[in-house]
């Protein structure tokens, strides 16, 4: 009898030992998630705007953009009646292609003398899942504003390791056409119409 009361004693701290941890990590999780609502901004050096097009079939061609502002009005009682305005200047496209990259700023493509940038405004959120959700918005490039929807996942909300302020990460994923903006310059045949993209940013509060 002793014997069987020390093996249970035993099994017990085991158990202990390898449901605490999990335990701790659960409430640790739960408290995270949760964010104060209020104004957030973009992280610029953490913010990452990336598109794909096609190009004559062989290869799908990437680039970015560098620089990209915006603020999210972040209702954490209730996040679809969150708001987001993000804006990026045109110039700031990115390839790994100086000459491409002095084409793009012009005519042909983004003509970021006339109009220097691209500004997206939310109108619509809506929660697909727990931590998914859709959000649209007014795309306006080139002067012509169109909504766009794109996919969000919910990465996690908490304080900054460092500076202690609240922060919040989504990434998000995409697809458009050029062409109903005017950039039609070479599509589909040689740079395909269909961009997709993918966007990864946090927020901080301050």
């Amino acid at each position: 009898m002793m014997f069987g009361a020390r093996a249970v004693s035993a099994t017990t701290f085991v158990v202990c030992l390898l449901v605490a941890p999990a335990a701790f990590l659960s409430v640790a999780w739960a408290q995270a998630v949760h964010a104060p609502s209020g104004t957030y901004s973009i992280d610029p050096s953490h913010t990452q705007v990336i598109w794909h097009v096609d190009h004559m079939g062989f290869s799908s061609y990437a680039g970015r953009f560098n620089t990209i502002d915006g603020t999210l009005e972040f209702d954490a009682e209730t996040p679809e009646n969150s708001m987001l305005t993000v804006r990026i200047e045109a110039t700031s496209v990115d390839v790994p292609n100086a000459k491409l990259q002095g084409e793009l700023v012009t005519t042909p493509f983004f003509n970021a003398s006339d109009f220097p940038e691209i500004t997206f405004t939310s109108t619509a959120i809506t929660r697909t899942d727990e931590g998914t959700g859709t959000v649209t918005g007014d795309l306006s490039l080139l002067g012509v504003t169109l909504p766009v929807t794109l996919d969000v996942t919910f990465n996690g909300a908490g304080p900054h390791p460092f500076g202690g302020f609240p922060m919040l990460g989504f990434s998000a994923t995409g697809n458009l056409d050029r062409t109903q903006w005017g950039m039609d310059h070479l599509a589909p045949q040689i740079v395909g119409a269909e961009v997709s993209l993918r966007i990864d940013a946090e927020f901080h509060q301050r």
